[in-house]
Parts: structure tokens; C-alpha cells; sequence
């Protein structure tokens, strides 16, 4: 196993500005560093390649879908739109030198119907991620999956559902990225959810039930980590959470208090609870 942090430990939208970051995330000690491409036209592809390059850690990628750019849609153009963000989504991801694309790519984030998703809708989101997925094969970029909770999708809320997705896509380089942060709300077993998702766990997010420090809430860790050793996990688990920065409060994910100190320290905490968790399951690198 390896470890990754998301670059919104520091600050609450990358920029180019942010380079420093990356230094940074291999100082702590890390293994990858998580940067999102939800404005990818911002991100300075080249910059961010070299100083990856001159600090050894690795770059994963991840976005969320817009409403103007709905696969799940009835709409024609809405899904064409998706397939054509996402597309470019994928070129940024290469260009960056990233393996790995995440997030809530299946339908546009925090779209709530009010319902339960139909499959018409679920079967478009499969459709249009199809083509996506036979295009990114071409750069060798796998796409994730993620559930997140009922407040922020009605679409995919589990690992099951996840899995079911992925499966309806049918195609090699799609799997199931998990968060442990909507897991809590979710899953009612966390050792079942990543059983399910099996052997199509691309990728995972280790974060508290508060988004706070790994280790410092109540979430079942070890039932966590006795479950990825039962199926070999050899992926990236990545701290992800939005911390409140010079008085600012995160509105991305709504938190109105601080969570932790500042980013370097819930990297330093969190990193040597999960370091510890990872040895004692077996799952630790070398």
C-alpha cells in the first residue's frame, strides 16, 4: 500500500501558485500527491510534470462532473458534453503523467433527483463511460468510481452500486474508488463494502467520520484493513478532507471548524496511524 494526500490539505483550489505543494507532499514523506482537474484548463501540465519529476512522487488525478455536462441526462447534448469534459479531463491526466482518474465522473455532483436513479439513467452513464474508458485505455488511465453519500449523489451511494456501474461499463480499466468518509454514512459494514468492491478497487480515501485526523474518530479501522489485505490491495489510500485556511471556511465540503492544526500535520499524524495500520495487516511497502 501506498499513501497520497489530496493537495486541498492546503489550499482550496490549485493554482499555479500551489507548486510548493508538491515538494511538500514528498517532504512528509508521501508516496503521490492528489491534485483535481475540475478546472483542468488551469492546471500548467509541464510545470507540474517537472517538479514531480524532481521529487519522485507520483500525481493521481480526480474530478466531478458540472450540471451542464449530465451523462446521465435524457438529453443528447448534456451527455455528449460529459463525454467531452471528461475526455479532456483524460489528455490532462496523461499529460500530467497521472495512471489514475477518479471522483464522481458518472453523473454530475450534488445533483439530487429526489428519487431513487433509474435505469435508463444508469445505463447512460454507462454508456457515455464507456467511450470514455475506451478512450483513456489509450494513455493507459484507469478511471474510479467513487460512491459518495445520499446529500451529495442520488446515483451511486456504495460500493455495491459502484461495483454495479463499473460491471455495467464493462471495460478493463474501470473500477471502484471507496471513501472512508462516505462509507461511514453509507456501508453498513466496511469490510463488506470493500469485499464487494473486490478486485476492482483502484483506489481508496482515508479520512476520519469527521474528516479529521485517521485515527482520532471512531471509524472500524481495523476491519478496514483486515478486509484490503483479504483482497491484496496494492493501491494508493489517499487523505483527503478540506481544512478551514486563514480564517476561511471550507464551503467545498460545508466544514465550518478546524479539523486539524494545518495540512502538514494531519499528513504526519494520519500518515504514521496508517503506516501503523498497513504493517500490522501485512499491506506495508517492502
Amino acid at each position: 500500500m501506498k499513501f497520497s494526500a489530496h493537495c486541498l490539505l492546503w489550499t482550496d483550489r490549485w493554482s499555479a501558485d500551489n507548486l510548493e505543494l508538491i515538494d511538500r507532499a514528498a517532504n512528509l514523506g508521501l508516496d503521490a500527491i492528489e491534485i483535481p482537474l475540475r478546472d483542468y484548463a488551469s492546471v500548467d501540465a509541464l510545470a507540474i510534470k517537472r517538479r514531480l519529476a524532481h521529487t519522485g512522487i507520483a500525481v493521481i488525478c480526480g474530478t466531478g462532473l458540472p450540471a451542464s455536462a449530465d451523462i446521465t441526462s435524457s438529453d443528447p447534448a448534456l451527455r455528449r458534453s460529459g463525454i467531452c469534459l471528461l475526455k479532456h479531463t483524460v489528455d490532462k491526466a496523461a499529460a500530467l503523467g497521472s495512471n489514475l482518474l477518479t471522483g464522481v465522473i458518472y453523473a454530475p455532483w450534488n445533483k439530487l433527483s429526489g428519487r431513487a436513479p433509474t435505469d435508463e439513467e444508469l445505463n447512460r452513464s454507462a454508456e457515455c463511460l464507456r467511450e470514455v474508458a475506451r478512450y483513456a485505455q489509450d494513455y493507459g488511465i484507469r478511471l474510479g468510481i467513487e460512491p459518495i453519500n445520499r446529500y451529495e449523489t442520488y446515483l451511486v451511494n456504495t460500493a455495491e452500486q459502484a461495483r454495479a456501474l463499473a460491471d455495467l461499463v464493462d471495460e478493463p480499466n474501470v473500477g471502484v474508488h471507496l471513501d472512508t468518509f462516505h462509507m461511514n454514512i453509507e456501508e453498513k459494514s466496511f469490510s463488506d463494502a470493500v469485499r464487494r468492491a473486490g478486485s476492482k478497487l483502484i483506489h481508496l480515501h482515508v479520512i476520519e467520520n469527521d474528516r479529521g485526523i485517521p485515527g482520532t474518530g471512531h471509524l472500524p479501522w481495523d476491519s478496514l484493513f483486515a478486509a484490503l489485505a483479504e483482497i491484496k490491495y496494492e493501491g494508493f489510500a489517499g487523505m483527503e478532507t478540506f481544512l478551514v485556511a486563514e480564517g476561511q471556511a471550507s464551503a467545498l465540503a460545508r466544514i465550518w471548524r478546524q479539523l486539524a492544526p494545518d495540512g502538514d500535520s494531519l499528513v504526519k499524524q494520519g500518515l504514521q496511524f496508517l503506516r501503523s495500520k498497513a504493517k500490522e495487516y501485512g499491506l506495508a511497502q517492502g
